[in-house]
């Protein structure tokens, strides 16, 4: 199995909603100092919900396929579930469960199959706990 399935690669190519943004109501960085990745994230909530997600930075692949990924799972989710799905994301991410728990999510599995990745895959949902303050 190959990592770089079509899916990663187009939203690595063509990463969704890269751009900071000025109105953020939460802003959130993460970072792996053993390869030098960043992505900050930006997150804008309406109603309690997240109305625009977006992000910046620059990593490998893999960290940027999920957070375009991440900026589309997110969107409309409520912020009071936002933490349990940053959780379950990470869960997902180290095999910990099987199925993604946004559908959007589920190309990312074969990350599981190269540990050395995981963390880069970790990264865009990291920067939302950091942006929250949600303890990992």
């Amino acid at each position: 199995m190959n990592l770089y399935d079509e899916v990663l690669l187009e939203h690595n190519r063509h990463p969704r909603h890269f751009r900071a943004m000025a109105d953020a109501t939460f802003t959130g960085e993460a970072n792996n100092p053993l390869c030098g990745d960043r992505i900050a994230v930006y997150l804008r909530i309406e109603e309690g919900k997240v109305a625009d997600a977006s992000f910046e930075g620059k990593a490998c692949a893999v960290a940027m396929a999920s957070a375009s990924l991440m900026t589309l799972a997110v969107r409309g989710q409520s912020l009071d579930e936002l933490p349990a799905l940053c959780h379950s994301v990470i869960a997902f991410l180290n095999g910990k469960t099987a199925a993604a728990p946004v559908e959007i999510l589920a190309s990312l599995a074969r990350v599981r199959d190269y540990p050395v990745r995981i963390g880069c895959s970790e990264l865009p949902w990291k920067s939302i706990q950091d942006a929250l303050k949600v303890q990992p």
